[in-house]
């Protein structure tokens, strides 16, 4: 389970590096997974520092957090993600 949430976890970054934000359904339509398991995956994400939320008035958005957009920025996020991510399965 844990080793396809960090998966997972890879797969919202990705995006989240391409298109600058995501809300929750987005992200839950991005995974294919159900709710509980995207919470799980953003939650991973949030308590690594690699995400912020940011409510409006009616969604909540995901966005990488500014160092997170750097690190994306200077490579393709695969070797970096996964080299962070490796540690903390």
């Amino acid at each position: 389970m844990a080793e396809k949430v960090v998966e997972s976890a890879w797969k919202v970054w990705r995006v989240l590096g391409e298109m600058g934000r995501l809300n929750l359904w987005e992200a839950r339509a991005i995974l294919g997974e159900t709710r509980d398991f995207t919470c799980d995956v953003l939650l991973w994400l949030a308590s690594r520092g690699k995400i912020e939320y940011s409510p409006t008035d009616d969604q909540l958005f995901i966005t990488l957090t500014k160092e997170e957009r750097e690190a994306y920025a200077r490579t393709t996020g695969t070797s970096w993600f996964l080299a962070t991510a490796a540690s903390a399965v």
